[in-house]
């Protein structure tokens, strides 16, 4: 029996058919690895707006309740009526606050006020604020927090998110009588009815339930639950926790992400109909110059197959093949198919990895770099600076000019940035002659008016200050915008690798600590010290 000998026609034609199967295969996974990272990253970046805008509303909560705390303290014969420990007297009044409260505190769900003595004696309580069921509504453990502080601090209010039995309530308690304590207002108010107008600012779906997820507190009319829905609009979890950091709330957004998930799968149906028909033609020609000088061209373009799936760097890169004309023209429609599809991939890297107003890397690139330079993967164990820079006075821009005013605030600080620092200190945009210019430093957007510097040549504590003295000088001149003159500052944070910590995680959380301490304090910037941690927390829980 002979053996079986494929006729070069046979060979040929399976070659180019394998390459054309494996192009567009390429071309799929490429296209919904990159699809995923954009849509990933489109959900973290609502997730850290669902984390701005409920930090705004609770914010509202707790001004809400100041307001209605000075309204009572301000009734006639409210003080004396304390004074006197006159129960029923302060349970009219509060009564009638409830009834006629302040314009800023309408919107509030007020479920208790209740008044106590300085030795946080217990003299009214608004009973009909009451929820049936739950008695006291009171906040035990901020009670408690309350009666352990000392000296001035026990003039200063104390307010966040608390669990009473199975109810959610965000309680704000308020010194009587200045420094001439008298006693204590409290006031607890429902947080998921001040909650509830995210759903409308985000434009989205949202539902509220409990930490555990077991109790639905609330959910959007338009909230879909279908398991096929579901997959197609996927769901942003984010949680709310007390002073504690105990979760008691459990914020979900249902991300309608068709639109963009459309696009991409149309751009990928494109590429792959563009490829399959490059690759008909390519075969239709080979078969055609079969017998004339195909055999050494098509090895070339098999070659250079095998390493475009071996190697995704090759996309894009288009092989230089000799022979006949038909032949050139089969090596240009194959890449003219690996630079639609190197095309496809650098615009989806730029979509996953750059902020879309000042056009620097990312939080997610920043922290690949970061996870790089730790693990040592590049140059060995070798030494580098990170910044945390928080704009000041930034949020006084966005609420007084307007949010477009502030987005073109941070694009000029990421402008002046860029040109404040060396050459080797900034990566601009993600594009190859980027890459390869800047192959390690690194100035980053984290989201709203925060950005990060990753400084390798400034390893040291002295040249990571000359440094930071740069940046801030320079963000000290004024910015013009809109016949505008702006002045902000900026708080620096300085940790140094591995002095300072041996991971992305210690080195942010570090490097966030000081950059809070600097900007609490006004001191420009400061390097990372162990007492600061301490001195944070504590601003914050007296805050």
């Amino acid at each position: 029996m002979k053996p079986f000998r494929p006729s070069l026609t046979l060979l040929l034609g399976a070659i180019i058919l394998f390459m054309g199967v494996v192009g567009l295969v390429l071309a799929l996974l490429t296209g919904a690895t990159y699809q995923q990272l954009t849509l990933e990253s489109q959900q973290t970046t609502l997730r850290e707006l669902v984390r701005l805008r409920s930090a705004d509303l609770m914010k509202g909560v707790e001004l809400g309740s100041r307001n209605l705390g000075d309204h009572i303290l301000g009734q006639p014969g409210f003080i004396d009526a304390m004074q006197r420990y006159h129960a029923s007297k302060l349970k009219s009044l509060l009564q009638a606050a409830v009834q006629d409260p302040p314009r800023a505190a309408a919107e509030l769900e007020v479920l208790n006020l209740s008044v106590y003595g300085r030795s946080f004696n217990h003299l009214a309580e608004l009973e009909e604020a009451a929820v049936a069921g739950v008695t006291p509504l009171i906040c035990v453990e901020q009670l408690n927090a309350a009666r352990m502080r000392t000296g001035l601090k026990r003039l200063q209010v104390m307010s966040g998110l608390c669990r009473i039995g199975t109810q959610i309530a965000y309680s704000v308690l308020m010194p009587i009588g200045g420094y001439k304590l008298t006693g204590y207002l409290v006031i607890t108010t429902d947080p998921v009815h001040s909650l509830v107008p995210l759903a409308d600012t985000l434009g989205l779906p949202v539902r509220i339930r409990t930490a555990d997820g077991r109790q639905e507190l609330y959910r959007s009319a338009d909230w879909r639950t279908s398991r096929g829905l579901l997959q197609d609009e996927p769901v942003t979890d984010y949680r709310l926790a007390t002073s504690g950091d105990q979760d008691v709330l459990l914020i979900s957004v249902q991300q309608q992400a068709g639109s963009l998930a459309a696009r991409l799968a149309e751009t990928r149906r494109l590429v792959m109909l563009a490829a399959a028909t490059i690759t008909l033609f390519a075969m239709l020609f080979a078969f055609w110059l079969v017998r004339r000088m195909a055999i050494h061209p098509l090895q070339m373009l098999t070659r250079q197959l095998q390493r475009l799936r071996n190697n995704r760097d090759e996309i894009g890169r288009p092989v230089a093949v000799t022979g006949t004309r038909e032949i050139t023209e089969l090596a240009d429609g194959f890449n003219t198919m690996t630079a639609e599809l190197g095309s496809m991939t650098d615009r989806l890297e730029e979509l996953a990895f750059t902020d879309a107003l000042t056009r620097l890397p990312n939080r997610y690139q920043l922290n690949q770099r970061l996870e790089g330079f730790t693990r040592g993967n590049r140059r060995g164990q070798r030494q580098f600076s990170l910044f945390l820079m928080d704009l000041d006075r930034f949020k006084l821009v966005n609420d007084t000019l307007g949010h477009h005013v502030g987005d073109q605030l941070l694009q000029q600080v990421g402008l002046r940035l860029q040109e404040v620092l060396r050459d080797s200190d900034v990566v601009t945009r993600i594009d190859p002659a980027s890459r390869v210019a800047f192959e390690d430093d690194m100035v980053a957007r984290l989201g709203g008016d925060e950005f990060a510097v990753i400084l390798p040549d400034a390893p040291t504590r002295e040249q990571a200050e000359t440094v930071a003295r740069k940046i801030i000088q320079a963000l000290e001149d004024s910015f013009d915008i809109e016949e505008h003159r702006l002045n902000v500052g900026v708080s620096i944070g300085i940790v140094t690798f591995p002095e300072d910590g041996e991971d992305m995680h210690t080195l942010m959380r570090r490097a966030d600590v000081a950059m809070y301490y600097a900007k609490k304090n006004r001191l420009g910037f400061v390097h990372y010290t162990a007492d600061q941690a301490a001195q944070v927390v504590a601003a914050q829980e007296a805050g």
